[in-house]
């Protein structure tokens, strides 16, 4: 979504936008000027490689020179904060590229997730057994034990589980 604050509200007829077929992706905004310098990017997208603004006669033209093309777009307007939005549609190939990720990314992302919960659980049973033994009389206490049997319950998980 682009965003453009305004001074003034435009009437909608007087805002286009369009695709180029060098990645460029335009919008025009019709008997409208400004400073050119004053115009810049609040947060930067990693969508979006490069940002130029352009003034013409009577007409702003601002150029987003894209990752992925544009297949839609649609304009609507906030006119009590003079704000006009601009939502970029991707074409649904891109979608169809996001599910087909590689599955070895996802296997490591899983591997590494279940790593860090075993690391936590041996973490927190040797915390246990440590506060046991070092604040209790007796080594037979509920922390020593929970903290036992949250490491066996660990170590057996990771062999039957084969992480």
């Amino acid at each position: 979504m682009i965003q453009l604050e305004m001074e003034n509200i435009i009437n909608e007829i007087n805002i286009s936008a369009w695709q180029s077929k060098s990645d460029w992706f335009y919008i025009t905004l019709f008997k409208t000027h400004t400073d050119t310098n004053n115009l810049f990017l609040e947060k930067e997208s990693e969508n979006i490689r490069a940002f130029q603004p352009i003034m013409n006669q009577e007409s702003v033209q601002l150029g987003f020179h894209m990752r992925n093309n544009i297949e839609y777009f649609d304009i609507e307007q906030d006119i009590s904060n003079n704000m006009a939005f601009i939502n970029l549609h991707y074409p649904t190939s891109s979608l169809t590229d996001i599910v087909n990720l590689d599955k070895n990314i996802l296997n490591k992302t899983s591997q590494n997730s279940r790593n860090s919960i075993y690391k936590w659980l041996y973490l927190s049973g040797s915390a246990l057994i440590v506060n046991g033994l070092i604040n209790q009389k007796s080594y037979n206490n509920w922390q020593t034990q929970s903290g036992i049997a949250i490491i066996s319950i660990s170590i057996l998980s990771k062999k039957i589980f084969k992480n």
